[in-house]
């Protein structure tokens, strides 16, 4: 992430392996940028700002409740991040739109505090429950070594895979696309 006046904020994401917790991202990145030869050429003049750091995403929306009388968690505080990609921007802005709506109608009714909250509960849900048990899905089928190997041999071969694939990672296309009879074609011949 560029940060201004020449400066970038450099990370790396890990896939939790076997539902365990992940090495530490910050103890493998030096080795990840020395071994990857374009990223390695591109920071050739680079130097470390300060102590590398690690931290987890919460991608576990819809696994805890978002609300609670008076509050209501939006983006990443209610594991609004895509569990693949690890992206979670618009997520957030698409979460603080529901809170403002949810709040905005609660006022503007005089209804009581704990209808509002249970409102935004539900618009949450509504707008991204489905999506993020469909992505957890494709994560436990589609990341592993030999399936992402796969993926991105028959991508490079069929333009729409790769299509779909980019869709699904950027969120113009809901995750069960994934399970289309085309793309099932795209991936075995």
């Amino acid at each position: 992430f560029p940060l201004g006046q020449g400066r970038a904020n450099i990370g790396v994401g890990l896939f939790p392996l076997g539902g365990g917790r992940p090495g530490s991202a910050a103890r493998l990145l030096p080795d990840f940028l020395a071994g990857h030869p374009l990223l390695r050429k591109r920071l050739r003049g680079a130097r470390l700002m300060g102590p590398i750091k690690g931290y987890p995403l919460r991608t576990d929306f819809p696994h805890h409740p978002a609300v609670r009388p008076g509050v209501m968690l939006a983006g990443e505080a209610c594991g609004l991040v895509n569990p693949v990609t690890g992206e979670g921007i618009d997520l957030a802005l698409e979460s603080g739109l529901l809170a403002a709506r949810a709040a905005d109608e609660a006022l503007r009714t005089e209804e009581i505090p704990r209808e509002g909250v249970i409102r935004y509960q539900r618009m949450l849900n509504e707008a991204f429950a489905t999506f993020f048990r469909e992505m957890r899905f494709l994560l436990r089928v589609a990341t592993g070594p030999r399936a992402l190997d796969i993926l991105i041999r028959k991508a490079a071969r069929h333009p729409s895979l790769a299509r779909t694939i980019i869709h699904i990672n950027l969120g113009l296309a809901l995750p069960r696309v994934a399970l289309s009879p085309r793309t099932w074609r795209d991936i075995l011949f």
